[in-house]
């Protein structure tokens, strides 16, 4: 385990040293909370009425996959997996870092920002395989900003990434093998 830690704690010094620049302090500040951006939160909840109200079956089902994994992506996260593991997050524990935001008090391992992208990622992807190129590579920017940042060591994004695209893809699977079920009229 000492092995894997210092490999992590390279990459993350390596990141923190290696690639800033006044624009990449900017842009990674931005983007790692994306979602607390008001416009954002407008236009997603805008999105969603669209797709659930005016759209066809194959867009309510895409919106209630992604609800669904989000949700449970976050909570196993949040309550079950940082507690397991307990992992103190790097501005916590180091000094040289460089710290761009609020540290937080939570655990480190996995990052919840890289599951819950990646979740939305993969079902997206899953859906509507035409913008897994753009969608993937914004999942991977927000889980990058959170060691550019200082909050996460890279194992954290790794882990939480993948487990991101596990759970999203076999909840919009399931969730689509389901509907037709029951729903054998489904395109």
């Amino acid at each position: 385990m000492n092995f894997l830690y210092n490999i992590d704690l390279s990459i993350f010094y390596f990141v923190q040293n290696t690639f800033s620049n006044p624009f990449f302090d900017s842009f990674f500040v931005a983007i790692t909370d994306y979602h607390k951006i008001s416009f954002v939160r407008v236009l997603v909840l805008i999105f969603f009425g669209i797709c659930l109200f005016r759209g066809d079956d194959k867009k309510r089902l895409f919106v209630i996959s992604l609800i669904l994994s989000i949700i449970l992506c976050d909570q196993f996260n949040s309550f079950v997996l940082k507690n397991i593991f307990q992992r103190i997050r790097p501005c916590n524990e180091l000094d040289d870092i460089r710290l761009l935001v609020n540290c937080g008090s939570g655990f480190s391992f996995p990052s919840s920002h890289a599951i819950n992208n990646f979740a939305f990622a993969s079902v997206t992807v899953f859906y509507f395989n035409k913008l897994k190129w753009i969608i993937y590579i914004f999942a991977f920017l927000v889980a990058f900003s959170r060691v550019y940042v200082g909050v996460h060591y890279p194992f954290d994004i790794l882990v939480g990434g993948s487990l991101g695209i596990i759970i999203g893809y076999y909840i919009a699977k399931y969730s689509l093998q389901i509907y037709k079920h029951y729903f054998p009229k489904y395109e």
